[in-house]
């Protein structure tokens, strides 16, 4: 997603999610933000454990994200807070 000269997007190894916030003209990144973090459980093949971002939307001056549990946050750009959030 892009907004502003600035692209976001969303990365991460199943583990735990995270945005990513790049200046598009000189590819600096401004931040990397912690979305969720994936509690593995022992015992558990850990791949089938894994979760993703799938969405990221702009809403006002906040990023909506959805991961692949149909769970939703809000990233508040201005304070880089946070929340969870009802899915819309």
């Amino acid at each position: 997603m892009v907004h502003a000269g600035v692209t976001y997007s969303a990365v991460g190894d199943g583990r735990g999610g995270y945005v990513v916030a790049t200046e598009i003209s000189t590819g600096k990144e401004f931040w990397k933000i912690k979305i969720f973090t994936v509690h593995i459980k022992f015992g558990m093949e850990e791949c089938l454990q894994w979760v993703f971002i799938t969405d990221l939307n702009l809403d006002s001056n906040a990023l909506l994200i959805r991961d692949e549990k149909s769970r939703c946050y809000r990233l508040d750009l201005d304070k880089l807070r946070v929340k969870k959030d009802i899915c819309h």
